[in-house]
């Protein structure tokens, strides 16, 4: 790392006193640290309230003309936390509950990803033992607080939960039903306006 500074940005909720952490990043040369190894070697050295959320790697940071980072212009770069990796949606029952938990424990207005981040999305200890509470809610099952840190997307989680013989049963049998409490099924159209000319 060349350079670096950290921004702390509200949630897309707005609640009050909410911020999130973002650590800005100049590499040096062509070598890119990721931002999950970042993460590892801070949360050895400081409290976690002090670990940033997002990791943004940048080939330059933007100075000042007295050559300080220019913070102001850092800010102005856009919400860090819509550059989403993208790519797979969840699709299976488990996988859009918890990526709707994800959502909710998060504050984030748009969707979560398969293979989005838990703590790069702007997660942090204290999220994590919420998400883990709801899981106790929803499931009745009580999931230690690592597997969220050693399992932060969705995919990862869902396999954790899936893969345990005490807790894969439950999730399997409850999540069609939790899902139907979030996405009620769309009647088709036309089906009640048949169903009353018969």
């Amino acid at each position: 790392v060349r350079a670096a500074a950290v921004l702390a940005f509200p949630t897309e909720t707005g609640e009050l006193g909410e911020l999130r952490l973002v650590a800005y990043v100049a590499a040096v040369g062509e070598r890119v640290p990721e931002g999950s190894n970042l993460r590892s070697h801070l949360e050895r050295r400081l409290p976690a309230y002090m670990v940033p959320s997002a990791f943004k790697v940048r080939a330059e940071l933007p100075c000042t003309s007295s050559g300080k980072i220019d913070r102001s212009a850092l800010a102005g770069l856009g919400d860090p936390f819509a550059e989403r990796e993208g790519g797979a949606m969840p699709e299976t029952p488990l996988d859009k509950v918890l990526a709707g938990m994800i959502a909710e424990v998060l504050g984030l207005q748009g969707g979560v990803g398969l293979h989005d981040n838990f703590f790069e999305l702007g997660g942090h200890s204290m999220r994590a033992v919420e998400l883990v509470a709801r899981l106790r809610d929803a499931f009745g099952i009580d999931v230690p607080l690592f597997h969220v840190f050693d399992a932060p997307t969705v995919k990862e989680l869902a396999a954790v939960l899936m893969g345990a013989p005490e807790w894969g049963p439950i999730v399997e049998e409850l999540a069609p039903a939790l899902l139907q409490l979030i996405e009620p099924p769309a009647e088709p159209m036309g089906a009640s306006g048949q169903e009353e000319k018969r």
